[in-house]
């Protein structure tokens, strides 16, 4: 009795550990989707910002 009890508790710790592997794969996947973006919104804030001090326009400069 107590064999199969410890064989089934073993069981499902191995398939939990089992199925924490693509858990935590997704989770470094998301973090590192977020890290994209915030990379690439920095990078369109910056170029627009660098956009409007060279372009003079119609009415000049306004450094």
């Amino acid at each position: 009795m107590n064999r199969i009890l410890v064989f089934k508790l073993g069981a499902i710790g191995l398939l939990v550990d089992i199925l924490l592997i693509p858990l935590i794969q997704i989770g470094d996947l998301v973090r590192e989707r977020q890290h994209r973006s915030d990379e690439v919104v920095n990078d369109i804030a910056r170029s627009s910002s660098y956009s409007l001090l060279l372009d003079s326009g119609k009415f000049g400069s306004y450094r």
